[in-house]
């Protein structure tokens, strides 16, 4: 870990959306997590059994909850329920009047990250679960916030503000890109 101001756990990241997918990879390293992304709920729980079976397991899920053409959210959070009733899980959408959304401990999940997100949204969800983590199992993921190679900035989008993101590569250049359904 590079400096006090990261964040430390493994997280599985589920959106069906490649460009979402991509960014929040990009943005969750730079906060110094381990993350493995999947395109759809098979995906995602045959990475979430084979870390398990592995002995590395995910210490958090991100799920969206509708993913076009495959299993979504709410039906990965009940198969990796059923297999660990402790796992921690966070839903993500882009339907604001989506019962889960509104209701979402009822469905299992420990917090919500409504599309678009900004920055600091993520990390106050990510903050929130690892005070409760601390409470109850000490250890899994440890709060830093990030200072390596990302910077960022907010811009305005239909009344919410939409993360701008700066990553500079190792020559130097800059690779900009926005995390938004």
């Amino acid at each position: 870990m590079s400096s006090k101001d990261d964040f430390e756990g493994k997280v599985l990241f589920m959106d069906d959306e490649e460009s979402i997918r991509i960014m929040a990879g990009l943005l969750l390293r730079s906060m110094g997590l381990d993350v493995i992304t999947a395109k759809d709920g098979d995906e995602a729980l045959a990475l979430y059994r084979e870390s398990l079976g592995c002995g590395r397991p995910f210490d958090l899920a991100v799920l969206d909850v509708v993913i076009v053409g495959g299993k979504g959210g709410l039906a990965v959070a009940r198969e990796m329920k059923r297999i660990d009733p402790g796992f921690r899980m966070i839903v993500s959408s882009g339907y604001c009047d989506d019962d889960i959304l509104r209701n979402h401990r009822k469905y299992g999940f420990v917090n919500v990250l409504q599309k678009p997100y900004t920055i600091g949204e993520l990390k106050e969800v990510l903050s929130h679960i690892l005070e409760q983590q601390s409470e109850s199992s000490p250890g899994a993921l440890a709060l830093h916030l990030p200072t390596n190679g990302a910077h960022t900035r907010s811009q305005h989008s239909g009344g919410r503000l939409m993360p701008h993101i700066e990553f500079y590569c190792e020559d130097n250049t800059k690779s900009e890109s926005r995390l938004h359904c």
